[in-house]
Formats: C-alpha cells, structure tokens, sequence
C-alpha cells in the first residue's frame, strides 16, 4: 500500500468513528481543519519528533484556535493521529501533504494570518522557541504568499 493510500485508509477509519460538531461541518471547515492541524504537525515535528508532552499541549491550544472552536477535542485529536502517522512513515512526503493542505487558506488572507498566529503561539506556548520551529514557520509563510 503506498503512502497516500495508508494516509486516506488512516482518515477513513477515523472518521467513521469520530462524532461531528453538532451542525455537520462544510467542506470549508473541514479545510480549515486539515490546514490548522497540518500546521500544528509540522511546528510539532519540525525538530524530528513530537513526545506526549507536546502532543497534549498542541491540542489544548488547537481548541482555543477560533477557525477550529465548531470541533471537539477528539476531531482535533483523531485529525492531529493522521499527520503525526504520515510524519512515522514518511516525513518528507508528510510535510508535504501537509503544505499542500496548508495552500488551501491562501485565498483568503484573514485565515491564513489566522493560521500564522496560531503557529507563533505553539511556538511560544512551552517557552523554549526551537530554531527549527521558527525555520517551519518560514516555511508555511512562504506557501500561504505563493
């Protein structure tokens, strides 16, 4: 099975299980949804790993993003499963995918500022800003211009 067969296959075994805000979202929420948690993956794994410890942090603080407040803890959860299983098998091609998902906000400038801010507040949130974070960040940047 390749990557994205096992990606897609992850996500359809999760959705089937994930019980949806109570108005079920539009294609554009769940867009968004994707492009946040993506951004979240990618500033979590930007120095190669993301523990525990992060992982709960990163979705304490997804649940305050406003573009995401309609999900509960566990979409952003089973959501934030399928990157961080995409970054265990592959990292390029996860960080990939997920920049691909991130370009999705970029017509419309006020969700991708969204998106930056709520990038620099994980990057802040433990108090230890790595470089490589900061480097990820730059990244996202860039595709949310192009």
């Amino acid at each position: 099975m390749d990557y994205r067969s096992q990606l897609e296959n992850e996500r359809s075994k999760q959705s089937r299980h994930v019980p949806r805000p109570k108005d079920e979202p539009t294609l554009r929420q769940n867009e968004l949804l994707d492009a946040m948690v993506a951004a979240c993956a990618i500033i979590a794994y930007a120095d190669g790993n993301a523990d525990e410890q992060e992982r709960r942090r990163l979705l304490g603080l997804m649940r305050r993003i406003p573009l995401l407040e309609g999900f509960s803890r566990d979409d952003l959860a089973d959501e934030f499963t399928v990157h961080e299983r995409a970054f265990a098998i592959d990292p390029a091609r996860a960080r990939q995918k997920a920049m691909e998902a991130i370009a999705a906000l970029r017509p419309n400038a006020d969700e991708a500022r969204a998106l930056v801010k709520s990038c620099e507040e994980i990057i802040r949130a433990d108090g230890i800003a790595h470089p490589l974070e900061h480097v990820a960040l730059r990244a996202i940047m860039r595709t949310l211009e192009r």
